[in-house]
């Protein structure tokens, strides 16, 4: 929705209903795949450093 700012010089866009549940969701699950992409990334390091991966195949499918 477009409305009035409260000076009353410039119109502020307001969200609010189902698109700002949409909103919110989006941002919810963009958070929460940035720290699974870091805990995995976190993860695979240390199996490389530790040797887990006896070759790329191994690697691939982890």
């Amino acid at each position: 929705m477009i409305a009035p700012s409260p000076d009353n010089r410039r119109a502020d866009l307001t969200i609010h209903g189902r698109l700002a549940s949409i909103l919110a969701s989006m941002e919810a699950f963009q958070d929460y795949s940035a720290r699974m992409r870091e805990h995995y990334h976190r993860d695979y390091s240390t199996r490389v450093k530790a040797g887990e991966f006896s070759d790329m195949n191994a690697k691939a499918y982890y």
